[in-house]
This record gives structure tokens, C-alpha cells and sequence, in this order.
């Protein structure tokens, strides 16, 4: 009777116990880093009422008989279950995902936390709110975490200054764009005009006055001589890109025009040996110039010569009217200038002869680039417009890519070399002839300029002094996939290797990237008091590759992507990445590692000893720790700026806080029961 009311008691105290257990977890459920518990019950010792025995030939075996003495407490587990994140905005806040436990330390005792919410005391030194200092491994003065070291407090060095570090290498990250070509300068002349020859159209020819003659299909010439016999009038039409043949009525040359007039001439009475030619004459200035004459053998002819070309009819008034008998010229007839005229037979747009003679001077002057030139050349018979563009070419320089020429609209055009040093300024006169120098007052059309791209990035010296370097790219103006390049300062002086160049493979990729004079790098003296010289390796990329400068058929894109260098620098703020390295920013750019969190695990994490303070400490069933950085030895990754919450389960919570409620009154049951059979046992005896 005594033993149900032991029983029962195991069973309210095993139940309390629980109950602890649970309101612990549900007052920690806010608490950071917390890991809940759960509670383990197992049977106590049962009291043997009989052995069990054996069986035998005439009776069977009897099982043991047992009471069992009640309830006690086997475990209190810990739960290591993996808690949320919650942002906290705070740097130093580091979560842990995955195994694994902060390793902190007091000077005195090593304790382990998953609660990562740390902070920068004075001295730099990241602290728990109760002032244990958390623990990992430093940086050299290089920034590189040595892999192996032992652990120590992380101390960041908050007023630590990076030195200067003198530029060593700038890489380019760019494309030059192979459709773009150096241009030439571009001169042109006034029209030309000159002698017309037979075979020229009449339609496109010019008047004495550099007037245009414009005739179609529709245009005839109506001819007419008063003679006895009433022969009937010649009306000729114009034939455009016809085949003159003679007394077929149609024209389309000079001479074709001069023998349909003949042919029909020749038929009027007493005009038989009369004769129409296109015929040089000299006129009153000295100019030999082509005219229609007609060699009239008829003592007098009264002669109508009418079109429907107003421009035409008037360029053969003479032949109008009373012919007396000899030569009668029309106007002079002028077409477009050609490389093959004469240049004593040329006039300008307005007819007026450009008075060149044998013996004439014709003077140059200008600038081939930076070359002065001066030069004059005396005209000598059968000398022609091209003579005059080949002495061009010849003193000018002009051999490679330009020419000089008279083109179909009877301009002298010159298109000198490629590029900025090949640049043309002309001047071509002689001495009095307005006229000429008139129709010679060069037009430029278009200036020479090259393919040239810039890009400029801020390099250091030892003492970190700034130093503005340009490069420039020129496309070469021959060579194909060849650009040359030429690096400047803005300060210092340049000592060696600052030009070059680049060549390309016929897919765009880098073939090479070489220094003038055989050279591996640029060399300049800073001039600041630093280390002189400086040696910088221009990285352009791989040859072969298209992982620095490309020459593709897209817009130029010249970036100086890169220099290692930089100037002094304070540590301004840090971060922290997955695996605890904090990285220091320094005012300069510079990102440098300045020490690493370390972690340790537990072969039995379940055996360590809580502290307090959401604190645990190894024990003798917990294993040693192995230590080491997440990612690497311990399976976890950190997450600055955020925190691991509690991972309690308040919906398992109150649910074993129910039964712990149940078993803890249904065990008070067996002891009012067991109270109430002693009280009547008492009773019996009254």
C-alpha cells in the first residue's frame, strides 16, 4: 500500500521536472542563439515478487513476477535544431548555418555560443554583451589569413593605415573598332573647262561664255541658204547617244554636226567645195580654241540658221544673216576639262581663257604634314593637266594611298595620304594671272585626321602621389589589324618604353602587344621624391584570346579596366563574408582580410554544459573541439548582419506542457487513492 503512494510521488516529481524543462524553453523563446531541451523519462527499479523458473517434465515455467517502483528522469536532451535568421542591419551580428559554435573566451575559460550578437569595444575587440571575447586568427600585414594559426582575440586595427603601394601593372579591358579608317585630306578645284574635241556629245558642251548647252531628243537646227536654184531648207534634229552617219538628218557629236552641215552645204549651187570642220583658230587674246568654221567659197549667201535652243542659235549668229564668202566660225565650243588637255588651251567657268603660255611659272607652296614646301615648274609645250597633278603628287609626297586627278566634272581633285602627318595644305598660282589663281583657290572638303583613341587611368608612386597616364591608340594607315600606341603623363618624366605596338588576328584577338626598342615595360620618373624609377607592364591581355584589347567590328570601347596601385588608406568600415573573414575597406579602395572567425564542432554536442548566458562548455562526453573556418574544416557558413533565434516550437511547447499537466494529475489520482484505502484499513480496526 505504502509503495503506490513511493509511485506516485516518483510520478509528481517526474512531471514537475518537465514542466521545468518546458518553461524554460517558452521564457527563452526570444532568446538569441538558444537551443531548447526536452526530457527523457525511464522506468525506476521494479521489486521481483518471484523468480521466474524453469519448466519441467510435469510442470510448465512460471514468468518472473515484478512491481514496478515508479517513474524517474533519464535525460534532459539538447536540441540542436537549426533556428531562423532574422536581419538585425548590425555588421558585427553573425548567424551560423549550419553545425558548429562561436568559440569566446574570458582570459580564464573557453566557452562556446551559437549567440552571435557581437560588438567593437574601445580597443577593437569583438566582445559578447557580457564581455567575452570571441576568438579566430589575424591577418598578416599582407592581408593573408595563415591557414594552421592558432587562435587568439580578434582585435580589429581601427586606426590602422594601408601604406602607399606604387603602380606595378595596368590592364586594358577595350575594343578598337576595325571599321573605322584614317582619312585624307580632300582638295578640289574650281571647274576646268576646255577645247571640245569631235567626239564630244553637243548636248553638255559649253558656250564662249561657260554657258551650258542642254539639248534633247526634241532640239533641231533649221539651216537655210537663199541661193537660185530654191533648194528647200535642212532641219537636223539632235540625236542623244546616237551614231552620227552623214546626210541621215541627225547629230550627236561636234563632228558629226560639222558633216551633216557639210553634206548638206555642199548640195546648194556654187557650194559644192565649200567644207564645215571643226577647226582650231587663234582668237585676238592668244587663245587657240575649236570652232564649227564653215569655208564659204560662194561670193555671198544670205543664210537663216534658227533652233529650238536659244543658247545653240546664238553660238552661230555669224552664220546668220549675209555670208560673204571665206571662213565664218561659230562660237568656241568648251567641254569639261580632261587630264589630256593642254594647259595653254583651258579656260574657266566662264569661258575666259586661263592664259597659260609656254615658259610660264607655275608656283607651289604649302605643308605636307610638317614639311614646308616651295617649289615651281616652268611650263613646257605639251604639258597637260595631268603633268600638272603628277608635279602634285611628286611635291607633295603624295605616293601611298592618294592621288591627284581631274575628275569627270572637270575638277582637279587631291586626295593626299592617310592621317594627320600626311596632312595637305596647297596653294598653286602664277605670278599676275588672276584667272588662274582664281579657278586654283582650293576648296577643302574634307581635313586629314586619324583613328585615334584615348584612355586615361590615375596610377601611384610609392608615396602615393597620384599620376594621371594616357594611352593613346592610332589605327596605322596602311597596315590592316595594326594600331600603334603611345602612353603620356601629365607629371613626372617619362624615361623609357612608352610607345608601341598592337597587332590583331583576323578574328579580333590580341596577336601581340609590344614596346618600341624591344622594351617589357613603361618606365617614368615620378619627380615626387618616390622610388625612381617606376616600372609599370601595360597588361593588354592574352595573345590568342579575346580577354584584353579585341579589334571587333563594333564601337570603340578604350578602358584602362585596372592598376594595383593606391595611396595611403584608413580603415573605414568592415564586412564579413560566409566563411568569418572580415574584410577590412580602407578610405583608398583598397579591400583588405584583417582577421577570420573561427568555428568549433562537437563529436557530442548533446554532452556539452550549458553556462549561462546562452554559454556552453565542453565537457567529458562532449569530445575535445575541432576547430576551424566554415566552409572549410566545419560545415556551416556565416551570415553577417543577421542572428540565429531561438528555436523553440511553441506549438510542441504547450502541447507537452498539456501532458506533463496530465500525467502530473492522474499520478496525484493514484496517491488521493492509495490515502483513501489506508484510512479505511484504519477504520477496520475500530
Amino acid at each position: 500500500m505504502l509503495g503506490s503512494l513511493y509511485t506516485g510521488v516518483s510520478g509528481l516529481k517526474a512531471h514537475l521536472q518537465k514542466l521545468d524543462v518546458i518553461s524554460n524553453n517558452v521564457a527563452n523563446v526570444n532568446t538569441i542563439g538558444f537551443k531548447s531541451s526536452r526530457t527523457v523519462f525511464e522506468e525506476s527499479l521494479a521489486a521481483l515478487i518471484r523468480s521466474a523458473t524453469r519448466p519441467t517434465g510435469n510442470v510448465g515455467g512460471r514468468n518472473p513476477m515484478q512491481v514496478g517502483t515508479g517513474v524517474q528522469l533519464a535525460s534532459i536532451d539538447n536540441l540542436f535544431e537549426q533556428g531562423g535568421l532574422a536581419s538585425s542591419g548590425v555588421p558585427t551580428d553573425i548567424a551560423i548555418q549550419g553545425e558548429g559554435f562561436f568559440i569566446v573566451n574570458d582570459n580564464s575559460n573557453t566557452y562556446y555560443t551559437r549567440a552571435g550578437a557581437f560588438r567593437l569595444d574601445a580597443l577593437g575587440r569583438l566582445t559578447t554583451p557580457g564581455g567575452l571575447l570571441l576568438q579566430g586568427v589575424m591577418a598578416n600585414d599582407e592581408g593573408n589569413i595563415i591557414s594552421g594559426a592558432a587562435l587568439e582575440d580578434i582585435v580589429l586595427p581601427l586606426k590602422e593605415k594601408v601604406p602607399a603601394r606604387a603602380t606595378t601593372e595596368v590592364g586594358f579591358t577595350c575594343n578598337l573598332d576595325m571599321r573605322e579608317d584614317p582619312l585624307e585630306t580632300i582638295l578640289n578645284s574650281s571647274r576646268i573647262l576646255a577645247d571640245a574635241s569631235g567626239t564630244d556629245e553637243v548636248s553638255g558642251l559649253f558656250d564662249g561664255s561657260g554657258t551650258g548647252l542642254v539639248l534633247t531628243s526634241t532640239d533641231s537646227i533649221t539651216f537655210d541658204i537663199d541661193t537660185t536654184d530654191g533648194t528647200a531648207a535642212i532641219t537636223l534634229a539632235y540625236e542623244p547617244g546616237g551614231t552620227d552617219v552623214p546626210a541621215d538628218g541627225q547629230f550627236t557629236t561636234l563632228a558629226g554636226l560639222a558633216a551633216e552641215l557639210q553634206t548638206y552645204i555642199q548640195g546648194y549651187g556654187g557650194h559644192a567645195a565649200d567644207t564645215v570642220t571643226l577647226a582650231s583658230v587663234v582668237l585676238g587674246s592668244g587663245e587657240t580654241t575649236q570652232v564649227i568654221q564653215w569655208v564659204n567659197s560662194a561670193l555671198e549667201a544670205n543664210v537663216s540658221f534658227t533652233t529650238s535652243n536659244t543658247i545653240f542659235e546664238n553660238m552661230f549668229s555669224a552664220w546668220t544673216g549675209s555670208a560673204a564668202a571665206g571662213n565664218v566660225n561659230s562660237d568656241k565650243f568648251l567641254g569639261v576639262a580632261e587630264g589630256a588637255d593642254a594647259l595653254t588651251d583651258l579656260c574657266n567657268t566662264s569661258g575666259q581663257w586661263l592664259d597659260l603660255a609656254v615658259a610660264d611659272t607655275i608656283n607651289f607652296s604649302g605643308k605636307d604634314g610638317d614639311t614646308d614646301i616651295t617649289i615651281s615648274h616652268a611650263i613646257a609645250g605639251g604639258n597637260t593637266l595631268d603633268t600638272l597633278c603628277g608635279w602634285i603628287e611628286t611635291d607633295f609626297n603624295i605616293a601611298e594611298g592618294g592621288d591627284v586627278s581631274i575628275d569627270t566634272n572637270g575638277k582637279m581633285v587631291i586626295n593626299g595620304d592617310n592621317g594627320t602627318d600626311d596632312a595637305l595644305d596647297v596653294s598653286i598660282t602664277e605670278a599676275g594671272n588672276t584667272i588662274f589663281n582664281s579657278i586654283m583657290a582650293l576648296n577643302q572638303t574634307q581635313a586629314a585626321t586619324d583613328v585615334i583613341h584615348t584612355t586615361s587611368i590615375v596610377v601611384y608612386d610609392s608615396l602615393g602621389t597620384p599620376h594621371t597616364l594616357s594611352v593613346q591608340f592610332q589605327k596605322d594607315d596602311i597596315t590592316n589589324n595594326l594600331w600603334h600606341w603611345t602612353a603620356s603623363l601629365d607629371a613626372g618624366t617619362i624615361i623609357s618604353g612608352s610607345s608601341g605596338e598592337v597587332r590583331f588576328g583576323s578574328d579580333g584577338e590580341l596577336a601581340s602587344f609590344t614596346y618600341a626598342g624591344g622594351l617589357s615595360e613603361f618606365t617614368f620618373d615620378p619627380g615626387t621624391g618616390a622610388n625612381t624609377p617606376m616600372n609599370i607592364d601595360f597588361n593588354a591581355g592574352t595573345p590568342g584570346k579575346w580577354d584584353g584589347i579585341t579589334q571587333m567590328g563594333s564601337s570603340t570601347t578604350t578602358v584602362a579596366s585596372s592598376q594595383d596601385g593606391y595611396t595611403m588608406g584608413t580603415l573605414d568600415s568592415i564586412s564579413i563574408d560566409g566563411t568569418g573573414t572580415i574584410i577590412g575597406s580602407f578610405t583608398n579602395g583598397v579591400l583588405r582580410s584583417l582577421a577570420q572567425v573561427r568555428l568549433a564542432k562537437f563529436a557530442n554536442p548533446g554532452g556539452l554544459l550549458k553556462q549561462g548566458d546562452t554559454m556552453w562548455r565542453e565537457s567529458t562526453n562532449s569530445g575535445i573541439p575541432i576547430t576551424g573556418a566554415a566552409g572549410e574544416t566545419i560545415s556551416a557558413s556565416l551570415s553577417a548582419g543577421y542572428l540565429e533565434q531561438s528555436n523553440v516550437d511553441l506549438a510542441k511547447e504547450f502541447t507537452e506542457m498539456i501532458i506533463a499537466q496530465r500525467g502530473f494529475q492522474a499520478t496525484s489520482k493514484i496517491i488521493t487513492l492509495s490515502d483513501d484505502m489506508l484510512a479505511e484499513l484504519v477504520r477496520l480496526k475500530r
